[in-house]
């Protein structure tokens, strides 16, 4: 299920997943399933890149995530606020 979160720059897109105690930013979902670039993520969610509308609905998801830009510490940043998560089996989380 998606969210819509208010925030300095925007709206956040957020996710709820199974097992998960809070809303998940939508981009560290993508990061964690191993979408690591941006313009990987976007083609995955926006599929016209000159629709600027929705470029722009975007860009506040993109920044609050900007500081996570792998897939291992995406996975590591869901796993801690998963219920009952051991480090050493995040890879089965997702």
């Amino acid at each position: 299920m998606l969210y819509y979160a208010q925030g300095m720059s925007g709206q956040y897109i957020r996710a709820t997943l199974p097992y998960i105690r809070t809303e998940i930013p939508i981009i560290v979902v993508f990061r964690a399933l191993g979408f690591v670039a941006d313009k990987d993520i976007l083609e995955h969610i926006c599929y016209d890149f000159s629709d600027t509308a929705m470029m722009e609905l975007l860009r506040p998801s993109l920044e609050e995530a900007f500081v996570i830009q792998n897939q291992e510490v995406s996975l590591s940043t869901v796993c801690i606020i998963t219920v009952h998560c051991d480090h050493s089996d995040h890879i089965f989380i997702l």
